[in-house]
Parts: structure tokens; C-alpha cells; sequence
């Protein structure tokens, strides 16, 4: 086979390689979301993680986080610390149904974030509802979905003394597996699945 053959064969079979998903999204920090309109501009469906930057969140902009707009479809990471929310900021961001792909939240210094913000993640039918590709709990052996949550300087007081980190779940809880870049179905959803949250404290 010649050499143009095999090279036509190798650009062949790289294009029937699966898409890299983390190839197409985005971190942004505050400043950025900003400069493109805020958070209901629909320029950021392709935004995996949100991180701080310049100054705190004002009002508008926590109120406009919290709204259900489609813009954070693709919202994995959010990083609030110091950004001076509460319990009832999380219970609002528990309902915002585009942040379905949440896994990683950071309530680090918010001294008004208690224990009922980190129950109300947990009993959240949206954090933690659609992942990419079904995953398995070792522990239970049946799907699963987990939160990594930092409460580092916040009111949230560890399950037992003298300990920094915790974790609690919760059973029936529904796991829709979509494509982060197609949108389609890529396994059967489920109604028994289980759901973590992982908590550290320092």
C-alpha cells in the first residue's frame, strides 16, 4: 500500500475516533462571564466550570445564577467561595433545572452556609440528574451520581467530632445519561440510582 494510502486510511479512522468532549467546553472566571453578557447569556452552554475573579457577585448576578435560563447547560464545576451566600442562595440553586450536570460546587467561606445547604444539595432532584456515561457505585453496585462539595469556612459542622470530611447519600434517585456535545441518549435512564455528596471541611 503506498504512503498516501496509509495516510488516507490513518485520517480515516481518526475521524471515527469518539469526539473529546473536554475539547469543547470552557473555564471561565466572573470577569469572563461578564464580558459576554452574564450569567443568562447563552454564549456560555459550552462552560464547564466557573471559577471567582474581580469582584464578589452582586445581587443581580447571584439572582441571575439561580434562574433557570438554559445558559449553564454544560455547568460541571462552580466555585462561590467568599462570594457571601446562604442556605436559602443553595436552596434556589438546587431547583435551577439547567444545572443538571453539576458535580463539583465550592461554598468555601460563606460563614452563612450551614448543614440545611449541604441537605439541600443532597435532596435535590437536579444536582447530580444527567451525567455523560453511567457510573457505579462500588459500595451498592447499582448507579450512581456524585457531588464533591468544599465547606472550608463556612457553618457547616462535620457528621462526627474531630472529623473534616463526610459524605451522605440518598436511594431512588433518578440519573439521565446524555452526550454533552450531541445531546442524545447514551444509556437508559434510571430510577434507582444512588446519590453521594461528598463533604471537606479543611
Amino acid at each position: 500500500m503506498g504512503t498516501k494510502k496509509v495516510y488516507a486510511m490513518i485520517g480515516f479512522l481518526l475521524m471515527l475516533q469518539p469526539v473529546n468532549a473536554s475539547n469543547h467546553f470552557r473555564i471561565l472566571d466572573y470577569d469572563d462571564v461578564r464580558e459576554e453578557g452574564g450569567f443568562k447569556s447563552l454564549s456560555l452552554g459550552n462552560v464547564s466550570e466557573i471559577i471567582p475573579a474581580g469582584k464578589v457577585l452582586t445581587g443581580e448576578e447571584i439572582e441571575d445564577l439561580i434562574s433557570d435560563t438554559g445558559a449553564l447547560s454544560n455547568l460541571r464545576v462552580l466555585d462561590l467561595e467568599g462570594q457571601g451566600i446562604d442556605d436559602n442562595f443553595i436552596i434556589n440553586l438546587c431547583n435551577n433545572k439547567t444545572l443538571k450536570r453539576i458535580i463539583k460546587l465550592n461554598l468555601s467561606k460563606n460563614e452563612k452556609i450551614t448543614n440545611k445547604a449541604v441537605e439541600s444539595i443532597l435532596e435535590s432532584d437536579v444536582l447530580g440528574s444527567i451525567r455523560d456515561l453511567p457510573q457505579i457505585s462500588g459500595r451498592y453496585g447499582i448507579p450512581s451520581s456524585v457531588i464533591y462539595l468544599k465547606a472550608k469556612e463556612t457553618s457547616v459542622t462535620p457528621l462526627k467530632k474531630g472529623y473534616n470530611y463526610f459524605d451522605e447519600h440518598r436511594f431512588c434517585f433518578n440519573i439521565a445519561y446524555i452526550h454533552p456535545i450531541k445531546n442524545s441518549k447514551t444509556s437508559d435512564p434510571v430510577e434507582d440510582g444512588v446519590k453521594f455528596i461528598e463533604v471537606t471541611l479543611d
